[in-house]
């Protein structure tokens, strides 16, 4: 009788590299496709102002990119909150 070390475990999830490696590369698409979306928002809704003036089409692409800005606002700076950055203290002032 074999005695296996990882009964019924996939191979994903006892190599906990590659995953986190995939976790990254996910997030990394994540954050390219809302700051495309944020981008072609903005130039859309520029060349509406500029082409048409201050319209409900003009207004409403105006929304939908503040609301792709705010999400990527709130995934990508609020969430990361409890990551501490590498900060070096200032050498002038201790309390910076």
């Amino acid at each position: 009788m074999k005695i296996e070390t990882h009964p019924r475990i996939a191979r994903h999830a006892v190599s906990g590299e590659t995953t986190v490696v995939r976790a990254i590369r996910r997030w990394a698409v994540v954050r390219l496709i809302f700051g495309v979306l944020q981008m072609v928002g903005a130039v859309f809704s520029l060349g509406l102002f500029v082409k048409n003036g201050i319209t409900s089409l003009t207004l409403t692409a105006l929304l939908i990119t503040g609301m792709f800005t705010g999400i990527s606002m709130l995934l990508f700076r609020v969430l990361k909150r409890g990551q501490q950055p590498d900060k070096k203290p200032t050498e002038g002032n201790p309390s910076l």
